[in-house]
């Protein structure tokens, strides 16, 4: 490849990104009115919005039930997943294998 082949080709893929000169901008926006969004006043649209919700005390009430829930199912999420018993169980299981594979590499 020449020495300048590189530059020629970058240049050509950066003219591709240059926007059209020969036309102003008000001309591309008539051309395809329906592309570009509507800009609405905020009046309109805040009168279609719904009102805002109260703070009443029967929301207050069952705001702080569902907190109290969510506190509560944290809280067992927290603690262990297995009792006391099941837990020694599993720690002697797991002494009872350790030996058996101490006897075996032994053995062999």
């Amino acid at each position: 490849m020449p020495p300048l082949a590189p530059f020629v080709l970058a240049a050509a893929l950066a003219a591709c990104a240059l926007p059209q000169t020969g036309r102003p901008f008000a001309d591309i926006d008539r051309a395809a009115p329906g592309q570009w969004p509507l800009l609405v006043p905020v009046e309109r649209i805040l009168a279609t919005a719904p009102a805002p919700a109260r703070v009443t005390p029967a929301l207050t009430r069952s705001l702080e039930t569902r907190a109290a829930d969510l506190r509560a199912r944290a809280a067992v999420m927290r603690g262990g997943a297995l009792s006391p018993e099941d837990r020694e169980r599993l720690r002697a299981a797991l002494a009872r294998l350790r030996a058996a594979q101490g006897r075996a590499a032994a053995a062999t």
